[in-house]
Order: structure tokens, then C-alpha cells, then sequence
């Protein structure tokens, strides 16, 4: 079985795959060894784990590494590392290894397809990998939490507002612009994204990903395949493309 470790801006994603199959998943704000034995423990997994990959774009305990190489097999995620993708950014070394693994994790959905992977966490990620399997890049934009944190750290009146599900348009009152604005503004530039692509590249498939796209309104969501777990997905194979090579 393999263990994925994925460590974001706010949270830490944690993994097990046998083969292909998502056999258990969990999340951290913040993963140590003691958490990570729990999970393992509680889930019977204990002996049952032979290789391991950690990706981050955050700051990481160094024991949680020592710990994983003691262990396991242990592949640290950067751009050094072979991917079953042909990568054309232009700078390896600044990528985040999470959009990448995301690009990975949608090319093997849709093998042979344009695929448009858009992750919604801190940041929204845009990643493109055309049907020949080739990652192209893409855009970042902020997410939910930092566009509300923007507009109270920027302006001198403007409130912070906590995040809630929202079904109008126009605000009667300042949070409910603010909310407005965020809310709808995210719908509106995902929806134009997706729009832009397709008029670029045929028969586009779009996933959606991240802990974030729950705040999408139903009918944009119905244009997207919902892949909740994409970048783990994506580790997974990448750690199985690089098995043989660390034998």
C-alpha cells in the first residue's frame, strides 16, 4: 500500500492507496508522528505501508520526514522527480508540486483528452494538460478566504467577513456586497475560464477539485466532473510511475 502525504496552506492531506483505490483518507491542520501513527493505527494499516510520498508548499516538520524515510520508500515531491507528464513550464523549480500533481491525477481520468483541472483551496489553481499528456501550465488566482481578507486588510472600513453559502446577487447591506462580490465573482471567472478554454481546445473535459468547491452554485457544477481528492490521486500515480526506479 502506499501513503500520501499532502501538505498545503492551511491544511495537510493524508492518504492510503492500495493499487489505484482510495482505501482511507484524512485531514490535519496541522500533521505530526503522533497523529500520523493514530491514523495509521486506527485504520489497522500498521506494517501494511511499504512506500510513501510527501508533497508540500508549506513550511514541514523535518521528524516527519526522518520518521517517513525510516520507514518506508520514501519519495520527496520536487521538481526532480519523474511524472508520466511532459511538462512544458518554463520554471520546474517554482511549480507547485500540488498543481502539478493535480495535472497527473486529471490526465490519467481522461487519457488522450484535453483536461482543464481546477483546484479550489487557498489559492484557485488553474492546470492544463492537452490530449497529447501534456502539461501546459496554467493560472492561480486567490480563494475565498483570502479575497475576504484582502478586502479588509486593504481598505480602512471594509469589515472581515466570515464565509457562508449565499443564494443573491445584489447585497442590501455591506457584507452582504462583500459576500456578493466574492461569492459570485469566483462563479463568474471560473465559468469564464472553463468558456476560454473550450473555445481553444475541443471536446474539454473540466475537474473540479478542493475543499472549496462546495461553494459552487449547482449550475455551473453541472458542467464539471467533481474529483474531491485529485492532487493525493495524482501523488499516488506518481509514486507507483517511480516504484520500480527506487527498488
Amino acid at each position: 500500500m502506499n501513503l500520501v502525504i499532502d501538505i498545503g496552506n492551511s491544511y495537510t492531506k493524508v492518504a492510503v492507496f492500495e493499487n489505484e483505490k482510495t482505501v482511507v483518507t484524512a485531514r490535519y491542520r496541522r500533521l505530526n508522528i503522533r497523529l500520523l501513527n493514530t491514523f495509521l493505527f486506527k485504520n489497522q494499516l500498521s506494517g501494511l505501508i511499504d512506500a510513501c510520498i510527501l508533497c508540500t508548499v508549506s513550511t514541514y516538520p523535518e521528524e516527519i520526514i526522518r520518521f517517513l524515510k525510516q520507514h518506508y520508500t520514501f519519495i520527496f515531491f520536487d521538481h526532480t522527480v519523474p511524472v508520466p507528464v511532459l511538462s512544458q513550464y518554463k520554471t520546474p523549480e517554482t511549480l507547485g508540486k500540488d498543481r502539478l500533481a493535480a495535472a497527473v491525477g486529471a490526465s490519467s481520468l481522461f487519457k488522450s483528452k484535453n483536461v482543464l483541472c481546477i483546484d479550489m483551496g487557498t489559492c484557485i489553481k488553474y492546470d492544463f494538460v492537452n490530449k497529447n499528456n501534456v502539461y501546459c501550465g496554467g493560472s492561480i488566482s486567490p480563494g475565498y478566504e483570502m479575497r475576504f481578507k484582502a478586502l479588509n486588510t486593504f481598505t480602512e472600513k471594509l469589515p472581515l467577513i466570515k464565509s457562508r453559502k449565499i443564494n443573491f446577487l445584489t447585497g442590501k447591506n455591506t457584507e452582504e456586497s462583500i459576500l456578493s462580490g466574492v461569492f459570485n465573482g469566483i462563479s463568474s471567472e471560473i465559468s469564464d475560464m472553463i468558456n476560454k478554454y473550450k473555445k481553444r481546445h475541443t471536446s474539454l473535459k473540466v475537474i473540479i477539485s478542493g475543499g472549496d468547491m462546495k461553494n459552487l452554485d449547482k449550475e455551473l457544477k453541472m458542467r464539471i466532473f467533481a474529483v474531491p481528492n485529485i492532487v493525493t490521486l495524482g501523488l499516488n500515480i506518481i509514486l507507483n510511475y517511480n516504484k520500480k526506479q527506487l527498488k
